[in-house]
């Protein structure tokens, strides 16, 4: 009988991440970018309900925070109980529009083979929602516009089971030839007409030199034992073993040698990731172009990168090689060929089933009208950027002048139209640098909110929160302004948790209005209290007695439970250094960071 994990690797959980290209707001920009239609609206961010499907999703952290900071609907499956229980515990907190499932794929693609053909499905005619009849063991939604029909046992399946987005993220390269089948055949049946495909995948040639070393990781794990963690560390010791006696591969390959040296590093920190990547008994590693034409058979169509800052080529390629590249007509040549430039080793690709372009001016005008926002304090970015050439020192006046706008009225969101006019700078300029931003998660895409996306984010924050106060967490938060997650240290997650204790009722009773109303009456309170000349020793006082709120907050769960600080990667072992450490902090998390978050409504 075969094993239920099929191959891949279990014995250690999925590491704990969030993947930004996954999103469907930065999805909708990508594809503006490449001169795609998305939607109707005049702006990337503005509301519209649509359906998505995430396989295999690890933790569930990545389809946990865009089913709660959205109205659309949801579906994900991950064939690991240990992931979809985790994902279960936090997202139903949520009380999003979202189903999660322990499913195999082959078990996913007949669970919705038996929906669409047991059920018929009725829009609501007043608006875009959809609705899924409420059964044990298939989707549950509200049954208000469902009819069970038998007579639908062979038809084709109705378009209001099909997905606008199905997305698989680190999936199609560690899963053997069958699951890989079902894979395409899902999106074959149930991606909509129009619909978008993000499918991320090992490719060639980057993984090419890796190959030889990974196949030996592969091979001692089958046939050695110890622990998992045991087995990694031994695995990288057995082959740096190897190198030293000098076999030929290792002459004809020192690559190899910064290989184990970079793998060993990693081990101190991410096993998981060794393990997941290096230990799985399927792994393949496809050329583009193999890719394009399996997708092509299901009837998706190449569009663009899933990878921000690789629409913009002079970054990763000489102006000799772009030139080149621009004189080979077809576009999935080109494609394979740019990736020969930049040595890619891991693909992020968009597709569709059927795209509409757009004139360039429309993509611009849309890009103009969508609005930007900070999501990290400015001090945390370097002016640098990894590129496939290298690294690349960034223009630091241009930089801070986009800061300073995204900076300015409470961290409010900015539109490009509103950056380009503060700053003077040119479109493809302002452009490129918000591309930058994004590629180095310093900005995101804001979006329009609702007191449904309100709600549920902040549902699934105070659980978040909740669990943090008792045991050490996941490290991300949902942002529902920007409708993704962002990293928030535990420490900082209590100091949230306090400060929405304490001033809590203007969430309940405001809802978004607490980020823009509340800002905005402080601001007024401050400057009026400035001109009357008592203002800043007032602001002071309010300002250090939160400090010392929050840390005495912090200070109580920690000492209750044994807890301690981390500073510089070493624990902070004595009482009074640790007491010293929450106040620093509490001072930074006031003075650099409440603001942000409040804006990004968070606290």
């Amino acid at each position: 009988m075969l094993n239920w994990h099929d191959g891949y690797y279990t014995d250690l959980a999925v590491y704990d991440t969030y993947t930004q290209e996954i999103s469907p707001l930065l999805i909708d920009f990508n594809l503006t970018l490449a001169g795609y239609s998305t939607d109707k609206n005049n702006k990337i961010g503005a509301k519209k309900k649509f359906s998505y499907l995430e396989l295999g999703f690890g933790r569930g952290t990545s389809l946990n925070a865009h089913a709660a900071t959205s109205e659309g609907f949801f579906v994900g499956t991950d064939f690991n109980p240990k992931h979809a229980l985790i994902a279960q515990e936090y997202g139903y907190k949520s009380k999003a529009n979202m189903r999660i499932y322990d499913d195999s794929f082959l078990e996913i693609e007949k669970r919705l083979d038996e929906l669409a053909h047991t059920y018929q499905i009725y829009r609501d005619s007043d608006s875009n929602n959809f609705s899924i009849n409420t059964n044990a063991t298939k989707f549950s939604h509200d049954n208000k516009h469902c009819k069970q029909d038998s007579n639908l046992k062979n038809t084709t399946i109705c378009e209001e089971l099909k997905f606008d987005y199905i997305v698989l993220h680190g999936v199609f390269s560690w899963v053997n030839k069958s699951n890989q089948e079902v894979l395409l055949r899902i999106i074959y049946k149930f991606l909509k007409v129009g619909g978008i495909v993000y499918n991320s995948y090992n490719c060639h040639p980057g993984w090419s030199p890796k190959t030889p070393a990974r196949h030996i990781f592969s091979l001692y794990n089958q046939y050695t034992y110890g622990t998992p963690a045991e087995k990694i560390t031994n695995c990288l010791d057995f082959f740096d073993d190897m190198l030293e006696c000098e076999p030929m591969f290792a002459k004809l390959n020192p690559q190899n040698k910064k290989l184990i040296a970079e793998l060993k590093q990693m081990a101190l920190t991410q096993k998981e990731y060794i393990a997941h990547e290096y230990l799985n008994a399927d792994w393949e590693v496809f050329y583009f172009s193999d890719m394009a034409k399996m997708m092509g058979n299901v009837k998706c169509d190449f569009l663009c990168t899933g990878k921000i800052l690789e629409h913009f080529d002079d970054f990763h390629i000489t102006e000799q090689g772009v030139v080149f590249l621009n004189g080979i007509p077809n576009h999935i040549m080109r494609e394979q060929v740019k990736d020969y430039f930049t040595n890619k080793q891991f693909r992020m690709d968009l597709y569709a089933r059927g795209a509409t372009t757009i004139p360039i001016h429309q993509a611009r005008e849309k890009i103009l009208n969508t609005e930007f926002m900070l999501l990290r304090p400015i001090h945390e970015f370097d002016y640098k950027v990894n590129t496939a050439r290298g690294e690349v020192n960034l223009m630091r006046e241009r930089y801070d002048m986009i800061f300073e706008i995204l900076m300015s009225e409470n961290f409010h969101p900015k539109s490009m139209r509103e950056i380009i006019e503060s700053s003077q700078l040119h479109f493809t300029h302002a452009l490129s640098a918000i591309v930058v931003l994004i590629q180095e998660e310093m900005v995101f895409i804001a979006q329009d909110l609702s007191e449904k996306i309100l709600e549920q984010s902040r549902k699934y924050n105070t659980y978040l929160f909740e669990q943090q106060a008792n045991i050490a967490s996941s490290i991300y938060v949902i942002a529902p302004r920007i409708g993704r997650m962002i990293v928030v240290s535990e420490t900082e997650q209590l100091f949230i948790q306090a400060y929405i204790e304490k001033f809590g009722y203007w969430i309940t009773m405001h809802g978004n209005e607490i980020v823009e109303c509340d800002s905005k009456t402080k601001s007024q309170e401050n400057n009026i209290a400035v001109k009357n000349g008592n203002g800043v020793d007032s602001h002071i006082k309010k300002t250090q007695e939160l400090e010392s709120y929050l840390a005495q907050y912090v200070s109580t769960i920690f000492q209750s439970q044994g807890r301690k600080h981390v500073k510089d990667g070493k624990v902070i072992e004595g009482k009074e250094e640790n007491e010293q450490e929450v106040i620093r902090l509490a001072h930074n998390f006031v003075t650099n960071k409440l603001v942000l978050y409040r804006a990004l409504g968070i606290c």
